[in-house]
This record gives structure tokens, sequence and C-alpha cells, in this order.
């Protein structure tokens, strides 16, 4: 028989770094954002990433606040309605459930089918990429609806391995061509541009991809705040320490070789290291993204679990859940959502450029509920009285303000094209939750008027 609520208490500390550092997925973010961000920041790329780390721990800061005295399967529709009402509740968790599905799409299918053709000879037709989204689909959706705790201590283990790995090659990279430190001081902040920013601070989402899972947890308010840390201070290290390796190996005057040639972080391994650790990061990078489609799956699933459980989509009827504690609906809906906006994508633009318009696109879903759940978090700490300027006001409101500037910036600038449409999409995505909730809401209100005249006409009878 189904159950009818999510398996409480599967999940260690451990699972849900793994189910961090998934979302993230290391390798693949070396393999893909950063040759997006290089197009656009040159070889002050670890810079921009430096500055959007400090940016994105403001950012994470406020997530880590609210996982202290939050758990739910749906934690940005709790965090905005605890402080601003359900209706700006029920948005936030809109958002971020299609930022999922589109992140599915973006970052995990066309990401890795435009890292396939990038591989000279692997993709012969371009056709194949259509085959390679419908498989990973496949699977993705198959061990998805599996014991999370599957997937989870899977993410953990390879994870780490992905860590470490590009930790000491990074290392040995810097040893190599020390005699190139010296390069490090051209760098400027110059190269802080609006969509820079935004594709340095995407290079770190999915740190806070752990919230989703938080219900299933062992210790919620204690383990996901630990869990937050761990993988910001992970997750941050390797990307920047990876980035700026890369950097250093081609210098300022070399680095135009980072936009011109395919996959330049695999050119790099197997030309300086060689091809045993060229292979082992085409393993990794293949990993990693598929590693993140999972990990996204768990959360676009659990996202609409969570909304649904509260009366929204029109009913109070929970998705129903299967013997491994999976809400199945859900995560076959995500599925086919995210893999038809993959194919849309990657039919107009081809599989690099689709991925990252949809990325862009994700990002600024991304930011719009942070910054809603930034403002929620002064207004609730108000309500209880606890108000603290710094932590509950100064911090959420710098990261607000810096992520309000780029997404303004970017959506004025007609050169951005065609980035500037995921912006504009954003919006429309935004504004069709607004509809949804007071459909949800006029919904819910003619059923309990309908409940209350056939009361009515019953006890009469």
């Amino acid at each position: 028989m189904a159950q009818s609520n999510l398996r409480h208490g599967a999940l260690s500390t451990f699972d849900t770094v793994g189910q961090s550092i998934a979302m993230n997925g290391p390798a693949a973010t070396v393999s893909l954002y950063l040759v997006a961000l290089a197009s656009f920041s040159g070889f002050n790329m670890t810079f921009v990433l430096l500055v959007s780390f400090i940016i994105y721990v403001a950012i994470t800061y406020v997530i880590y606040q609210w996982s202290k005295i939050v758990d739910s399967p749906a934690p940005w529709m709790k965090y905005a309605s605890m402080g601003l009402g359900n209706g700006v509740g029920f948005v936030s968790g809109w958002i971020y459930w299609i930022y999922y599905i589109v992140g599915f799409g973006g970052f995990g299918l066309l990401g890795i089918s435009a890292f396939l053709n990038s591989l000279g000879g692997v993709m012969q037709y371009r056709w194949l990429w259509y085959v390679v989204v419908i498989v990973m689909t496949v699977e993705a959706l198959i061990i998805v609806l599996r014991r999370v705790e599957l997937s989870t201590r899977y993410f953990i283990v390879m994870g780490l391995v992905e860590i470490l790995f590009l930790v000491a090659t990074s290392l040995l990279l810097l040893w190599l061509f020390r005699t190139n430190l010296h390069y490090v001081s051209s760098m400027n902040i110059s190269s802080i541009k609006p969509l820079a920013l935004i594709l340095g601070l995407g290079a770190f989402g999915g740190i806070s991809g752990l919230t989703p899972l938080s219900s299933e947890t062992k210790s919620p308010t204690r383990s996901v705040p630990l869990s937050i840390l761990i993988s910001l201070l992970l997750i941050g290290c390797v990307i920047i320490l990876s980035s700026f390796a890369q950097s250093i190996v081609l210098g300022p005057k070399r680095f135009y070789l980072y936009s011109v040639i395919n996959n330049p972080g695999y050119w790099i391994y197997g030309r300086y290291l060689g091809i045993f650790f060229s292979v082992i990061l085409l393993v990794l990078i293949l990993n990693s993204f598929n590693s993140s489609l999972i990990a996204t799956s768990n959360n676009y699933t659990r996202m609409f679990y969570g909304i649904s459980r509260e009366g929204h989509f029109g009913s109070r009827r929970i998705p129903q859940v299967n013997s491994n504690g999976i809400p199945q609906a859900p995560a076959v809906l995500g599925a086919v959502t995210g893999l038809s906006i993959a194919l849309l994508a990657g039919t107009i633009f081809g599989p690099f450029e689709g991925s990252i318009f949809l990325l862009v696109m994700a990002a600024i879903l991304s930011y719009s509920s942070h910054i809603i759940v930034s403002i929620s978090l002064g207004i609730y700490s108000h309500k209880i009285g606890r108000l603290r300027f710094v932590r509950n006001l100064l911090i959420p409101g710098i990261a607000s303000l810096v992520l309000i500037y780029a997404i303004v910036t970017i959506a004025i600038n007609n050169y951005l094209y065609p980035f500037n449409i995921s912006v504009a999409l954003s919006v429309v995505i935004i504004v069709s939750g607004i509809i949804a909730y007071f459909i949800s809401r006029e919904s819910r209100r003619g059923k309990l008027r309908a409940n209350f005249i056939m009361r009515h006409m019953t006890g009469k009878l």
C-alpha cells in the first residue's frame, strides 16, 4: 500500500552534504560554467569567482539562518510565508520549483550534451544529443524513484572523489607553472560585469540544494545548517582553486585559448598532466553531470510535494508516495518538463548556448526567490522580537541589492541577446506563479463554499 509521507530520519548529515555536492557538480561546473564565465571575464575569471563567492556566502547565510528554525520539503515556500504570508510563500516556492526543472534541463541535460559535443569524434551526428538527453532523463527518473539514501550516499562518495581529485591536480598544476604565479597581479575589479557576476554566482549554485531534503534528515534543524557550512567550504574552495590553476597555466597572454578551445579544462589536463589524468577527469565530469540530474530530480520532486501538501495546486490531496518514500507523479512531471525545455532550447540555440540560456534563466529565478526569503527573514525576526541588525538586515540587504542590480542590468541591455530574453522569461514565470496562486486560492474557496452548502442542506434534510 502506498504511503502518504516522506521517510523522516532516513538521511544523515553526510547524505545531505552529498546532495549539495551533486547539485553543484564541481567537475561539471569546472567543465561548463568556467568556459561561459571566461568569455565574459577573460583572465579575471578567478577574481570574478572570488567576489561572487563572497556575495554567495551572504546569500547562503540567509538560508543557513532559516534552516535552523524550519524544515520542509518545500523550504523556499515556508521561508517566505513565515514572514510575508502564504501568497508570497507560494510564489517563492513556485519560482524554486521551476528553477529546479530549468536547471535539470539546462545544466544536467544540455550540459552533458555540450560536453560530449566538445569531444571531437564522440558526437558525429548533430541529432545524437537528442538520444543522450532522453536516455539520461529516463535513467535519472528510475534512480530518483528509489530510496533517497541510495543516491545521496553515492553522491557523497563520488563527490569527495571529485573534490579531492580537482584539489590535488590543481595544486600540481600550480606547482608546475609556479613561475606564472606573478600573473595574479594583473587581475582587477573592472572585470565584474553583471552577466559575469550572474554566472560567477551560478558556479556555486546548489550549495543550498540540500534544503528540500531537510524533513527526511535525522535532525533537520541541526544537521542541515552544518551541512550547508561544510558544503560551502568544500565547493567554494575547489571551484576557486581549479579556476586559479587553469588561469595560471595559460597566463593572460594565452588566455584567449580558454574561449576558443573546446573544453579547455579537459585540454589542459591532457596536455600538461597526461592522458591518465585527463581520462579520470573525463569520467568524473560525466558522473558529475549525471549526479546533478538525479540531485535536481530529488529537489523538484520534494518541492511539488511540499507545495501540494499545503493545499496549493487546487487540492489538499497529497501526491501519492511509493513504497520507497518518493512522490511518483511530481518526479515524472518534473522529468518530462525538464526534458521538453532542454529539447526546445537545444534545438533553437544548440546544446552549449541553449544550456547557458537556461542557466541564466535559472539563475534569475533562484536569485528572485533568494531576495524574497531574505526580506522575509527580517520581517519574521521582527515579528518574534529577535531582530538583529547585522544578521537579519545588513547581510540579507547587501546580498539582495547586488542581485537586484545584476538582474536589472542584464534585463535592460540588448547587447546581451539572447540572455536578456532569459530574464524576460523569468519574469513571465514569476507572474505565472502569482496568477497560479490566485487561481488556487479561488479554487479552495469555491470548494469550501460548496462543502458548507452541502452540510447546511444535509442538516436541514
